[in-house]
Order: structure tokens, then sequence, then C-alpha cells
């Protein structure tokens, strides 16, 4: 997975290695059916796109409404 998003010289994996983890523990997991956080703690991680931010810092709203928009986009394609 790392090979997709690293630099051409592979120096700086280690940047995306906690957003790489974090994206496979909150995949849907066929063999389990059901996501390993899910699996290991019992609940979804909050993220921006699962958590109501407040209406008093509008570029967080902004930011979250895009995460949300990204979403529903990639789930269409898929």
């Amino acid at each position: 997975m790392l090979r997709a998003y690293v630099i051409l010289e592979h120096d700086d994996w280690d940047a995306k290695l906690a957003c790489a983890e974090f994206a496979i523990n909150g995949s849907w997991q066929e063999t389990v059916k059901i996501t390993p956080n899910f699996l290991n703690y019992g609940q979804h991680p909050l993220t921006p796109a699962t958590k109501q931010l407040p209406s008093t810092v509008p570029k967080a709203a902004y930011f979250a409404e895009g995460i949300v928009k990204s979403v529903k986009e990639a789930r269409k394609c898929m």
C-alpha cells in the first residue's frame, strides 16, 4: 500500500505509515465481516466524517463536509 504513496527515493514511507495503518484498520475486512478497529475496540474511531463538528469553526465544518463528500463520491464509484 505504501508503494503508491511514497516518493521516488522511498525515504518518506515512515511519514505515511500512520495514515496507512489508520486506513487499513478502518476498512471493511471481508474475512471477519467487520473492520479491525471495531473488532479490537468495539467501536469505530471518531473522524471528521463521523463526528458532528460545531458550526462555530467554519473552516473545520468546510473540511468535514469535504471529507463526507469525498467518501460519498468514492462509494458511488466503487
